[in-house]
């Protein structure tokens, strides 16, 4: 049905679950974005209400310095990430940024991606599979190591080949060895969202309070 890591995968009835939004209220920022909080470089990996304070909240995973938790607060788990990498910020407190350089202070942008591939299937942010790993698409387009239309996808987990930077380049940002890129025939994609469009792949939820 789905490719997860061992125990890490559970069947539920929507009502059972506990969704998190796409994209924030003015649609400024969205889950996977690149953002800078204090400065230092992190992705979205939560949108919406918490139960420790009104309003909306974004929960970010920090690639660079230190966070505070692991995507739990309070004794519930908003999104996953390694220990003291998460942190919850409101959205006036974050800047949309471009990958950054680990090497050095200089900001380097990452090249533009289109929205879809060029027959449309194939969308940023879809979940795909590649060789039976699980992963999201975070660029479409040309590169500079080959010809034609690529797909970088961030893998769920590190099993791929870099961190979306090749031959030098910033295509897209993710954790190290989490990144691949593959032509659209090498991608199974799944479908999006429940009928009713509530629930879409790769969205934060909750089940029993998991």
């Amino acid at each position: 049905y789905f490719v997860c890591k061992p125990k890490c995968g559970i069947f539920a009835q929507q009502a059972q679950l506990v969704s998190t939004k796409d994209k924030t209220v003015d649609g400024r920022l969205s889950l996977g974005q690149a953002v800078k909080w204090n400065g230092k470089q992190g992705v979205v990996r939560y949108i919406g209400d918490v139960n420790f304070a009104a309003g909306e909240w974004i929960g970010v995973e920090m690639l660079e310095g230190k966070g505070i938790h692991s995507g739990d607060a309070l004794g519930l788990p908003y999104f996953e990430c390694q220990p003291s990498m998460g942190i919850f910020a409101q959205q006036s407190q974050l800047q949309v940024a471009p990958a950054s350089s680990t090497a050095g202070d200089e900001e380097i942008e990452t090249v533009p991606s289109k929205e879809k591939t060029a027959d449309g299937s194939i969308s940023l942010g879809q979940s795909v599979t590649w060789g039976g790993k699980q992963g999201t698409v975070r660029f479409i387009g040309s590169t500079k190591f080959a010809a034609g239309e690529w797909v970088g996808v961030e893998l769920s987990a590190a099993e791929g080949m870099h961190d979306g930077n090749v031959l030098g380049v910033p295509y897209f940002v993710c954790k190290p060895k989490c990144g691949i890129f593959a032509q659209q025939a090498q991608l199974v994609s799944t479908k999006d969202k429940t009928v009713d469009g509530r629930l879409s792949l790769g969205q934060a939820v909750k089940w029993n309070g998991k």
